[in-house]
């Protein structure tokens, strides 16, 4: 006999590549993918992986392939190294070794429990070839003190070996609870007497169990009352849940289904639709008998129910809906009575579990036997060991996830359904992927680039520019250049914490910021009530104290930009003393700052927009315009107001500069200033400056305009006429060219 799996291996991979090439040949959005694999591909493989020789590679290849056509389809780059765990999670695609193994592992509890075919028998049988023993106590003893290893054909080693991975152990049944079967003796006795008066029974059952999942124990009552609603028994036991108050439900009904004499009367009121659809569920594969959630309890009473199931009427009550009828009342007295029986039981150890009708083999997590649905219980330790595994490869991308592992499920199953909708299967994958902290900024792209090596060998009969040349591309040897933010051209280096501040993403940012704050006031409490922000108090407290300072000559609205400039360069303090700002003002205007001209402020607008400008380069704390995002100072002091510095010295190249050194200056700054200039755009990183100086200076830039007697100062006349001079390398041109 051949047993061989090639054949069907080779099945398997031609699905998986089939579904590759069909969905860049139909050109499949990236959202739809996850549908088709959850949907149609996994269902195809599903009996090869169940049967096949597959191993832990081959599904980890076959993973792989499937995470890159989704990401290609999405053109998101980096699903080479982004965790497959983590996208499994994110995405809601199985892992498909795990989603094999949970397979096998249920299919082998099944089998093991099943005794009306071969399937069992032979199961039964390698299990105790593997473990060379002949009873179900020394396979269990074999299997929790030797170290399996893997063996040909035998395919039960793998999915052992997931399980215990897992810290899941194939187990016996345990010692049974004793407590359910007399009460079930109590009820015989209770419902006989009654049965001898010719009084038919009403029973209220009900279960109680802790919010939290942590507690072993729950509570379940049973209330016995006749015709006239009159009570005649009630009471209760602790029963082992481990936080599933479904079987304390159907432990109740259970025992009271089970005492029940033959023909005899009852009305059985469960506020429980669980319960009662699964006691009135009737015969069962052996398959969903072993898989059922509370099958020791179901096997209790399920042949006595099918028997009295013309006298015994179920009704389903509304819990906590009032004390109005008859029901209601005594739904609500059997709601107390479980409610002290779970209390009871939360004062003690773990009681014992009723395994009465309990599978021969069952599965035990960290000694607590599993009672519900083997599959989803697996599903969800599994879930819990790849979050496991993702913290620990890759802790960088588990960060945003660790912090908040619910919203971010949530919100996760949000954006796929948005995307379907949409059909924008890329905003599905950037969310994926920001999550993770794995965009495609530079500074992931080209990280590897990033080296501490210098390779430049600098002759000592250089020229003063091709020295500082020089000295910019050292800094830039480092491979920084390849990292920066091209969005806003400010030199910083693009990664996810820059994006969330990039000047370039301002509208973004406030409308995220809107948005959030909208929620905030329609959903909590109190929301609409504002809290001053600390830059709010702070700027507040110092303009007040700035009205004891000799600073009368000063505008309200300079003193007030003042404080902002000053705030946005020592926010990141965790401590901001309330005198450092009369102190540092008191130094700047007792320094002799110049007069500047000011340039009228919508020529300064048009500019910026149109040649995307970042610095104002020439200027100081008392002069320079908001609308740039930063600007330089030859004034040492204004560095406490957020200045970068002189702009002959400073670290500029990468950003688009305006330098407009005051006409009125020797001409030796404004040389200085071109020959600044000319340093900037001779980086490889994309930098330009936009000069607006006199005409008579020779320089080699691009003159974009000659001013001769216009209006750029307001009211007020230069005295010379001026020209608008463009400096700007070909990677600036490239990166953000100019209409």
């Amino acid at each position: 006999m051949d047993l061989s799996w090639d054949k069907q291996i080779q099945v398997i991979n031609k699905h998986v590549m089939d579904w590759r090439w069909r969905s860049f040949v139909n050109k499949i959005d990236a959202a739809q993918l996850r549908a088709s694999v959850v949907e149609y591909l996994y269902p195809r493989m599903e009996v090869g992986l169940l049967h096949a020789d597959i191993t832990q590679k081959m599904c980890d290849a076959w993973m792989s392939t499937i995470i890159y056509t989704i990401c290609s389809r999405g053109a998101m780059s980096g699903s080479h190294n982004i965790n497959r765990k983590a996208f499994s999670l994110l995405s809601g695609i199985p892992d498909l070794w795990m989603r094999t193994q949970i397979s096998r592992a249920t299919d082998l509890l099944i089998n093991l429990n099943s005794a009306h075919g071969d399937h069992g028998r032979s199961t039964r049988s390698r299990l105790f070839n593997l473990t060379k023993t002949a009873d179900a106590p020394s396979v269990i003893n074999f299997l929790r003190t030797t170290q399996l290893k893997a063996r040909k054909f035998f395919r039960m080693i793998p999915t052992l070996q997931f399980l215990q991975h897992l810290d899941i152990q194939l187990a016996t049944t345990p010692v049974s609870n004793e407590m359910p079967l007399n009460l079930v003796a109590e009820l015989q006795t209770t419902f006989g007497r009654m049965g001898a008066t010719q009084s038919s029974a009403i029973v209220y059952t009900d279960g109680s169990t802790s919010v939290r999942p942590t507690k072993p124990n729950s509570g379940c009552s049973i209330v016995v009352t006749d015709n006239e609603h009159r009570s005649i028994w009630a009471g209760g036991m602790v029963v082992r849940t481990d936080g599933n108050n479904f079987v304390a439900e159907l432990a109740a009904a259970a025992i009271a289904v089970k005492a029940c004499p033959p023909l005899f009367p009852l009305k059985l009121c469960i506020d429980s639709k669980a319960a009662i659809g699964a006691l009135t569920r009737g015969p069962v594969s052996e398959r969903k008998r072993v898989r059922a959630a509370g099958r020791a309890w179901l096997n209790f009473c399920r042949d006595d129910f099918a028997r009295k199931a013309h006298h015994i009427q179920l009704q389903h009550v509304a819990s906590h809906s009032g004390l109005e009828t008859p029901e209601q009342r005594g739904n609500h007295q059997a709601d107390e009575y479980a409610k002290i029986f779970r209390n009871f039981g939360d004062q003690k150890g773990p009681v014992l579990y009723f395994t009465h009708s309990e599978e021969s083999f069952v599965f035990v997590q960290k000694d607590k036997c599993i009672q519900g649905d083997v599959r989803s219980y697996l599903k969800s330790a599994v879930e819990q060991k790849m979050i496991e595994i993702w913290k620990t490869d890759a802790p960088r991308q588990a960060e945003f996830f660790g912090a908040h592992p619910t919203q971010i499920k949530k919100q996760a199953r949000l954006v796929w359904h948005k995307a379907i909708e949409k059909g924008d299967g890329r905003a599905w994958l950037y969310f994926i992927f920001g999550i993770c902290q794995w965009l495609p900024t530079q500074y992931r792209i080209n990280r590897h680039r990033i080296s501490s090596s210098a390779s430049s060998s600098r002759s000592s009969s250089r020229s003063h520019l091709d020295q500082r040349v020089s000295d910019e591309k050292g800094i830039e040897s480092k491979g920084l250049e390849a990292s920066i933010c091209f969005l806003c051209q400010s030199g910083e280096i693009e990664n996810l914490q820059h994006l969330w501040v990039c000047p370039a993403m301002a509208k973004e940012q406030h409308d995220l910021q809107d948005k959030v704050d909208l929620i905030l006031r329609d959903s909590f409490p109190f929301g609409k009530y504002q809290l001053e922000s600390r830059q709010s108090r702070t700027r507040r407290a110092w303009l007040k104290q700035t009205k004891e300072l000799p600073v009368g000559t000063l505008p309200n609205s300079t003193v007030l930009a003042l404080t902002r400039d000053f705030w946005k360069s020592n926010k990141h303090k965790e401590f901001i003393s309330i005198r450092s700002f009369p102190i540092a003002i008191s130094r700047v205007i007792n320094q002799r700052n110049r007069s500047s001209l000011s340039i009228c402020p919508i020529f300064l607008s048009i500019l910026i927009e149109e040649f995307g400008l970042r610095v104002e380069g020439c200027t100081d704390v008392m002069h320079h315009s908001t609308l740039f995002e930063w600007w330089c100072s030859n004034n040492p002091l204004d560095r406490e107001f957020g200045s970068l510095g002189t702009f002959t010295e400073c670290h500029l190249a990468g950003k688009n500069i305006f330098a407009f050194p005051d006409p009125r200056d020797s001409r030796v700054v404004t040389n200085n200033i071109i020959s600044r200039s000319r340093v900037l755009i001779a980086s490889s990183c994309p930098s330009r400056v936009l000069l607006l100086i006199p005409k008579e200076f020779k320089h080699d830039f691009l003159v974009i305009a000659r001013l001769q007697n216009a209006p750029v100062f307001g009211e007020i006349h230069c005295g010379c006429d001026l020209v608008l001079a463009l400096a700007a390398n070909k990677e600036s041109m490239f990166r953000d060219p100019v209409n």
